[in-house]
């Protein structure tokens, strides 16, 4: 059975925006209104805030086979993947090139929920979505959950987009996560408008790595503004703030890190419904876990999701 591109549509999970160009379907994680601002502000974000970090294609099916065309129009690095899941595990990887091509994967016999994660760094279409059986929506999560971050949640250096910490999390907890990671981001109030439609229950805030060592940035007035804002526009709703990673590279300042965090720990104490989760902790401090020494790697990332998993049990936030 070949699914329309507005058929199509209805399984997309992790996306706010579409749109449908010659049969081709682009999910898009950041409105028309966030993507004009990222534009006018930061031509590094913009590309990235175009890329399908988080996207998902999720329904329940008894289908040994799908397949599909896609489209890639924008491309910022080899670290792609289109990854399979059933039932909560891998299936299936496959790294496309640059450019148009087509993809089929084998699924497991019998009744399965399915996850395709679209990949993290490149815009990515996807046209002729074809499956050889029966085919349903899931219900989709109970908690809707807005994730802002860096390029750390957009996923780059995992390698795999179903290993992204976002990705892992989202398993881990049954959140349904729409993921605004985007690589370089900082605190930037601006981003925080109004996504028509769309009222998350919970919302995460994982930033404060980028520009920590930038004498010349205002880094307490934007984390002040970020929070201040955050709280007119959707009040009440339970926060959860990570602080930054351990990092090793050359361009980690160890003693302005610490004056970052309490500029992001004293801000969130102004708000009861904000908690503060200590990132420092989060991962090991070993190369091993990360491709750099501030990007985690696939064995990272999950370590990742896994104390943020444990902490919000905890927290029963």
């Amino acid at each position: 059975m070949k699914l329309s591109a507005n058929t199509l549509k209805k399984l997309v999970k992790g996306a706010c925006h579409f749109s449908i160009n010659r049969g081709y379907l682009a999910s898009y994680h950041f409105t028309p209104e966030q993507q004009a601002y990222l534009e006018k502000t930061n031509e590094f974000w913009y590309t990235r805030s175009i890329f399908s970090a988080g996207v998902r294609i999720e329904f329940c099916s008894d289908a040994t086979e799908i397949s599909f065309e896609y489209r890639i129009k924008d491309y910022s690095s080899p670290d792609n993947t289109v990854d399979v899941y059933c039932d909560g595990v891998a299936v299936g990887v496959y790294r496309p090139e640059e450019g148009r091509g087509k993809v089929t994967f084998v699924l497991p016999e019998g009744d399965k929920e399915v996850v395709i994660y679209l990949p993290t760094d490149c815009h990515f279409e996807v046209k002729n979505f074809t499956v050889n059986g029966r085919y349903k929506a899931t219900r989709g999560r109970k908690t809707k959950a807005l994730l802002i971050g860096d390029s750390i949640s957009q996923g780059y250096g995992t390698g795999m987009a179903g290993a992204t910490y976002v990705n892992a999390l989202q398993r881990m907890v049954k959140y349904e996560i729409l993921n605004q990671g985007i690589g370089g981001f900082r605190y930037d109030a601006g981003i925080l408008i109004p996504i028509e439609g769309y009222r998350p229950e919970k919302i995460l805030v994982v930033l404060g790595t980028n520009y920590h060592e930038a004498k010349d940035y205002d880094y307490e007035a934007d984390v002040i503004k970020f929070y201040e804002t955050l709280h007119t526009l959707y009040g009440d709703t339970p926060v959860l703030s990570v602080t930054p990673l351990w990092r090793g590279d050359n361009g980690y300042d160890p003693e302005r890190m610490a004056w970052c965090v309490d500029i992001i720990r004293r801000e969130c104490a102004k708000y009861p419904n904000v908690t503060v989760m200590d990132g420092l902790t989060a991962v090991p401090h070993i190369s091993e876990c990360f491709i750099d020494d501030l990007h985690p790697n696939a064995y990272g990332a999950h370590l990742y999701a896994e104390s943020i998993a444990r902490f919000i049990r905890h927290t029963r936030f």
